[in-house]
């Protein structure tokens, strides 16, 4: 689950072209990415329930394959790491926090920004 504080995802991120659903859609990848190079590959498909507005708006829920996770960094020319702390829960309701330090896709330019707009426009939730 990605929960953001956002109630409009289409504002503008960081003064760029870029709206912050395309920065949100991003960090699914990357921690996807990540998480598939944790399990070797055996993670399988990483689905993501997206939630806006501190949990009131349904985004969506997500599907993202680690191969297209792995494209998505290549294309990206993902490199700078980052730290990124992520929450889970156990089927027993516990929940626990981890730290990630997963490759930030690029982008950092128009040409980066207008590519990856491309993707996110493409990338529909599956429910």
């Amino acid at each position: 689950m990605l929960t953001v504080p956002d109630k409009d995802t289409t504002k503008s991120a960081y003064g760029s072209k870029l709206r912050r659903y395309d920065v949100h859609i991003a960090r699914m990848f990357e921690v996807t990415q990540q998480l598939c190079i944790e399990s070797n590959g055996s993670a399988g498909p990483v689905l993501w329930r997206y939630t806006a507005g501190n949990g009131t708006i349904n985004m969506g829920t997500f599907r993202i394959e680690c191969g297209d996770a792995d494209g998505a960094a290549m294309m990206m020319n993902a490199g700078k790491k980052e730290r990124v702390t992520i929450y889970r829960s156990s089927e027993g309701g516990a929940r626990d926090s981890v730290v990630l330090t997963v490759l930030a896709l690029d982008l950092s330019n128009d040409a980066q920004a207008t590519r990856w707009q491309t993707i996110t426009r493409n990338f529909k939730p599956i429910r």
